[in-house]
């Protein structure tokens, strides 16, 4: 099952409850808001959606469905940022 992990060489800085990511490959900058942190530093390790999905139900006690309703969009959002990739 393929993984999500953050994208090497990006520079990221938590700004209270924000994070800043800098991606110099595609000269862009990507603000984070407190759930997006989140979710960048979990995927420092990597993790498949279900993976990540279950940690996040954990964190903010949310229902399941929710969270993997929401997620897919988020993630893709990311990969088209340069900020996240999928490994196999």
């Amino acid at each position: 099952m393929s993984k999500v992990q953050v994208c090497s060489d990006l520079i990221a800085q938590d700004f209270g409850n924000e994070m800043v990511i800098i991606n110099g490959m595609q000269d862009t900058v990507c603000i984070l808001n407190e759930t997006g942190a989140t979710i960048f530093k979990a995927l420092r390790t990597p993790l498949t959606t279900t993976e990540l999905v279950e940690r996040l139900v954990n964190m903010y006690q949310v229902p399941f469905e929710t969270i993997e309703h929401d997620i897919g969009e988020y993630l893709q959002a990311l990969i088209h940022q340069g900020v996240l990739q999928w490994i196999d």
